[in-house]
């Protein structure tokens, strides 16, 4: 059931600036057309200019510090965090759409409500109701083994499981990151990061842990029979799952520019073979299927192989030179140029 735009908080969370189609000004006209008496909060930072912005609700925080890997590669998850957090918070309607600066709205679609909890058990559920999500970086832990993983660009649901949701600690550097790279090969199709979690699994996991679920993982691709089924059993009891194409959101085109664009999601066919599978015994095929995927079936994936050829590069310290070369060589093309 569609929830009345008079009932909703849409809380518009990133950096905004002038630009019209990436910086935020689309994103709001959008909002306006079809959320049209919708309560609109910007949570964004000191330094960002808000004096354009037609918002009931900004709120400006002091940015807080970002991460890096052993790469240098930026983690962003306490900014994600933070002004997600302070937007709900600051937000008085009854439901919540957490949005993104460079989304637009095509149609009121996503703005439904999740109730259908006669298949779920009890054991999993946390929230009074289901938060819509879409499948967009949603990986499908029987080819991808990426658990609990719950997609944070676009959500909806009561303000109250908003909240619960996002209200955790924000994480240290610690919490994200080990003090080696991971060189195994097996299993691995994150590469030879010391990456412990990824910002969705820092989230995730932060949030089952405050509520009573004891899940702590040690590498990205972590999993057994027991994690799996607890993580799809959290995901189906407690998430709304709609189909990104058909949501009623445009994404920015270069969400699937990446490789991990391009990996396999859930199904709407998949959250009910889980449905099917969850209660019954039967559950264990789902578990032998993912072992199969991530330890055997890997070979045939050109993502798993390109992870493999990272590992190898690194173990035997041959990443770093080339990089090096490649860079050399790229600021040396653009000279000729």
């Amino acid at each position: 059931m569609n929830v009345s735009s008079e009932c909703i908080s849409v809380v518009v969370q990133g950096v905004f600036s002038k630009d019209k189609h990436n910086g935020g000004e689309h994103c709001l006209d959008s909002i306006r057309k079809f959320l049209p008496y919708a309560e609109i909060v910007v949570s964004t930072w000191e330094y960002v200019d808000t004096s354009w912005i037609d918002a009931d609700i900004i709120v400006k925080l002091k940015e807080p510090s970002a991460f890096y890997d052993f790469d240098n590669k930026i983690n962003n998850v306490c900014r994600l965090i933070l002004s997600s957090r302070s937007g709900i918070e600051a937000a008085t309607r009854q439901y919540i759409l957490k949005f993104r600066p460079d989304l637009f709205l095509i149609s009121e679609t996503f703005c439904v409500i999740g109730r259908n909890f006669e298949k779920c058990s009890n054991n999993y559920r946390i929230f009074k109701e289901k938060i819509t999500t879409t499948n967009l970086f949603l990986p499908n832990a029987i080819y991808d083994p990426t658990l609990f993983h719950v997609p944070d660009i676009v959500q909806f649901g009561l303000r109250d499981d908003m909240l619960n949701f996002w209200d955790i600690k924000l994480p240290q550097h610690e919490d994200i990151y080990n003090n080696s790279r991971n060189h195994a090969i097996l299993g691995n199709f994150s590469g030879s990061s010391n990456l412990r979690m990824l910002p969705e699994q820092v989230i995730t996991t932060s949030w089952l842990l405050k509520n009573g679920f004891n899940v702590k993982l040690k590498h990205i691709n972590q999993s057994n029979c027991c994690l799996l089924k607890c993580w799809e059993g959290i995901l189906i009891t407690n998430f709304n799952i709609l189909d990104w194409k058909s949501c009623g959101i445009i994404f920015p085109n270069r969400f699937f520019e990446t490789a991990y664009g391009s990996r396999s999601f859930y199904l709407q066919k998949d959250i009910n073979n889980i449905n099917d599978a969850i209660n019954h015994k039967r559950y264990v095929m789902r578990y032998i299927y993912h072992y199969v995927n991530k330890y055997i079936l890997c070979w045939f994936k050109r993502g798993y192989i390109f992870s493999v050829f990272l590992i190898l590069l690194s173990r035997f310290q041959i990443l770093q030179p080339l990089k090096r070369g490649l860079g050399l060589w790229r600021r040396n093309l653009k000279k000729l140029l």
